[in-house]
């Protein structure tokens, strides 16, 4: 969350009491660029941005250690 929260691309990160982030990009394009490099890396991210209320949003899955500093490294 602090990487996230941190970054120039993240307009907001929504509170969360559960395994999952939500997290809103700047841009539509941003989002998508993290999605694409998620996958390239074997990350799984949800597009959640075609959704109403939803727009330039992906959900973040919090897994092990390592899938969380690979994500980071992406950030």
């Amino acid at each position: 969350i602090t990487a996230l929260r941190s970054s120039d691309d993240v307009e907001h990160v929504y509170p969360s009491e559960t395994n999952f982030i939500l997290v809103k990009f700047k841009s539509l394009d941003l989002a998508q660029g993290l999605l694409q490099k998620a996958l390239q890396n074997n990350i799984i991210i949800r597009d959640i941005s075609k959704q109403k209320y939803t727009e330039n949003c992906l959900r973040i899955s919090v897994g092990n250690a390592e899938d969380t500093q690979k994500l980071i490294d992406l950030i």
